[in-house]
């Protein structure tokens, strides 16, 4: 093993150094303009795939009031994410507005991790039904005004909560956006709750935290005022702690911060939840809810029970990361460096050399998402994925290591993050796309070859799901990564997910 993960170091070394070096098309006056005619109209082609499915809704939703003589009901239409403009410049590193994004997709599907309910306790068939319960009982809304359930995938989407003036009716206004996920195959969970108005910075989702609990983040509202609560998810009922702090009484977002102490709840999730004050009663908080975890969860490899995310790249465990990080980190200095952690992972362990380029990056203290892609002539940055990553280890000069991808119109979902895998494996997820042709790879830190591939599934639509199993041998690591990829319009490798598994 030891000569293997040297010739990988080895292999990452010259990724890094590649990357480093700009790569110049070959002198032919027509392939650029042909290659960026094919972006351009691949690009199209999705874009008109999306709007030819919202306009055969359109047509659905306009022929039955004809044919049926009933002219009332309201429809709504919502913007697909392949209609989304791709970022092309940088991001700031510290977002200045709150991010309405759901967790990424590969890494929040255990029931055990959601926000609410517990996955012991009492179950929803209904998406709204969740929403509204979670109101009700976690935030302390009376029957709270919903919206309809917004769909981005046949299993997640979004409710909103919505405002209430004090004489008891629905107001035009968004108090908090509701993330609920299908996290078991049949029953809804709560996985995140945004607003915009009050926003939550620290601690990170399903962060292991302890007493006392620093919390901060921006906002503003009635006299400025920024109430934080801390509960057990199997007791949601139990305020477990509850500080009011200040924040902004105008229209602009202001800092906060304030300190949460509680008594030892042991172990498991967590509810944090920080909310305006309404100002009259019967009125609806702008709140915002992540998941927290309690105490420790053996969830990692390698003898590490608080890292609560699969280990992934560059390290095995806890112990070769702290030896590298107590060592100077004299040796592979990359690994302090969250984007070349990113192109490495990409470039030299998936074996992706067309992707050396940095996209996006959002790097905060001890996590961070790095956007890696490529460019087509002209110098347009496209995206191929957004790289998950999280210090690994409590010290603040901790490496980097890569647990999961973002995954937005190129999902891998099934099996769930952090499963137990075996041979054959089944993996499946969605895709948006026209003429796609996915790849499939069980890949071990250990080795340098796939342990198993499955080539190739021809694939397309608008979220469609796609299937495939693949049969891998020779796993020894405790950890296994899944990747799926797609292209062949510009290059081989185009776009791509990934997941982590448990051996």
């Amino acid at each position: 093993m030891t000569g293997s993960r040297s010739t990988l170091e080895d292999r990452l070394h010259a990724a890094l150094e590649a990357e480093a070096a700009h790569v110049h098309l070959a002198d032919d006056a027509g392939a650029g303009p042909i290659r960026t005619r094919v972006a351009r109209v691949r690009r199209r082609r999705r874009a008109a795939l999306a709007v030819g499915a919202t306009l055969a809704v359109v047509a659905v939703a306009v022929a039955a009031p004809l044919l049926t003589g009933d002219g009332g009901g309201r429809m709504t239409t919502d913007n697909d994410p392949a209609d989304a403009p791709e970022t092309t410049a940088e991001p700031p590193t510290t977002p200045t507005t709150p991010s309405t994004a759901p967790p990424p997709a590969g890494e929040s599907t255990a029931a055990d991790d959601a926000l609410w309910p517990d996955p012991t306790g009492t179950l929803f068939d209904e998406p709204e039904a969740a929403v509204r319960a979670f109101a009700q009982q976690v935030v302390g809304v009376d029957d709270p005004p919903l919206s309809d359930f917004r769909p981005d995938r046949p299993d997640r989407g979004e409710v909103d909560v919505l405002g209430r003036s004090e004489d008891g009716a629905t107001r035009d206004v968004v108090a908090s956006t509701v993330t609920v996920e299908r996290l078991d195959g049949s029953h809804w969970f709560v996985v995140e709750a945004t607003s915009a108005d009050v926003v939550i910075d620290t601690p990170g989702r399903l962060e292991s935290v302890s007493s006392p609990l620093p919390v901060s983040g921006r906002g503003h509202g009635y006299e400025g005022t920024i109430v934080a609560s801390l509960r057990a998810r199997s007791a949601p009922a139990d305020r477990l702690a509850e500080a009011a702090t200040i924040a902004g009484a105008g229209t602009e977002l202001e800092p906060y911060t304030v300190e949460l102490t509680f008594a030892g709840p042991g172990s498991g999730v967590g509810i944090l939840v920080a909310n305006d004050d309404p100002g009259a009663e019967g009125t609806v908080p702008s709140f915002s809810a992540r998941a927290v975890r309690f105490g420790a969860r053996a969830g990692g490899t390698g003898g590490d029970d608080s890292f609560d995310h699969q280990p992934l790249f560059p390290f095995a465990s806890a112990a070769e990361a702290e030896a590298w990080r107590t060592g100077g980190g004299g040796s592979q200095p990359w690994h302090a460096d969250a984007e070349a952690t990113a192109l490495a992972f990409t470039t030299g362990y998936l074996g992706f050399d067309e992707l050396g380029l940095v996209t996006s990056r959002d790097i905060r203290a001890a996590e961070a998402w790095v956007g890696v892609g490529y460019t087509v002539p002209g110098g347009e940055p496209v995206t191929a994925s957004v790289i998950h990553l999280l210090r690994f280890g409590s010290a603040p000069d901790a490496p980097w290591e890569v647990v999961g991808t973002r995954d937005t119109t190129l999902t891998l979902d099934t099996p769930r993050y952090g499963s137990t895998a075996s041979s054959p494996l089944t993996v499946g997820g969605h895709i948006t796309g026209v003429d796609e042709n996915l790849r499939v790879q069980v890949r071990q830190l250990s080795s340098e070859s796939p342990l198993g591939e499955f080539c190739c599934l021809p694939a397309g639509g608008e979220q469609s799901p796609w299937s495939a199993a693949v049969s891998y041998t020779g796993a020894t690591d405790a950890a296994l990564t899944v990747v799926v990829s797609t292209g062949g319009h510009l290059q081989g490798v185009e776009a791509f997910a990934i997941t982590g598994l448990r051996r």
